[in-house]
């Protein structure tokens, strides 16, 4: 990777080409460039080959061997059943719903305890509002000013009785304290005995959100078997397609059983 793409072979001692419209000053070579190909700096992996690590390359032999067989399961599960019209829509549902399955369960890890505050930590409590169960961040401003502390300022003074409730009678654990204008709530740090139930209970919804996507799975299943039964995909395309659908699943799955073994990690750090 010479400056206009030349080599010293092509161009002889190193100098611009003739054609060149700057200076004459002699062109010193600019550094490999990483991203692109071929690679000069000649890393070499286990198998002998340049090396795949570079900037903007998504996947590399450094990226784990889950993340890899993921992605590449990924590519292909979108292949055989979106080109095919006649199950194009049945794809593109089971994606969507099985996508859905995995936000939720994101959406719980974020809420999830830990033993440092996070604004998010109170996402799935609702609070009686007027009549209408309403999550608190549609109620008032959530901070986390210290490791320790959640700071919630409701938009409604009228309803700081009401949020300070929610918590308390939350199975969170905390104990906030109102000062008629402001929510504070202490984040104490978690004994050992409480990472272990936090831990217990993300198995607990891991397992809730794994039963949804196999749900799925059982769907797209029958779905197939009517279209095949109703002569509308052959049988080859019927057994590419639960193959694919088995894929999507083995993917989502394996996608959340690693967000959940990273939020473990977390939860038990002391």
């Amino acid at each position: 990777g010479h400056s206009k793409g030349r080599s010293r072979k092509q161009n002889g001692s190193g100098t611009k080409p003739e054609n060149s419209d700057s200076d004459d000053s002699p062109v010193t070579p600019s550094p490999p460039n990483p991203t692109r190909w071929p690679f000069s700096s000649r890393k070499t992996n286990d198998m002998g080959g340049a090396a795949l690590h570079q900037p903007g390359n998504p996947l590399s032999w450094k990226t784990p061997y889950y993340i890899v067989l993921y992605r590449t399961r990924r590519a292909m599960a979108v292949s055989a059943m979106a080109g095919n019209p006649a199950l194009k829509d049945l794809a593109a549902d089971l994606k969507r719903r099985m996508d859905q399955a995995v936000s939720g369960f994101q959406g719980n890890l974020a809420a999830t305890r830990t033993g440092r505050a996070s604004v998010h930590m109170l996402d799935q409590l609702k609070v009686d509002y007027y009549g209408t169960p309403t999550p608190i961040s549609q109620m008032a401003q959530v901070s986390a000013p210290e490791p320790q502390l959640i700071l919630i300022s409701p938009w409604d003074p009228t309803s700081l009785k009401e949020i300070e409730k929610a918590i308390q009678t939350s199975d969170l654990g905390f104990n906030p304290i109102s000062d008629g204008k402001v929510v504070r709530v202490p984040v104490p740090p978690m004994t050992e005995e409480r990472r272990r139930d936090v831990v217990k209970h993300l198995n607990k919804v891991l397992e809730e959100h794994r039963t949804a996507i196999r749900n799925v799975r059982r769907d797209g299943n029958d779905a197939l078997k009517k279209l095949a039964k109703d002569k509308k995909i052959s049988e080859d395309e019927e057994k590419r397609a639960l193959e694919e659908v088995q894929k999507m699943t083995n993917d989502e799955i394996l996608r959340m059983e690693e967000l959940s073994r990273k939020k473990e990690a977390e939860v038990m750090q002391v």
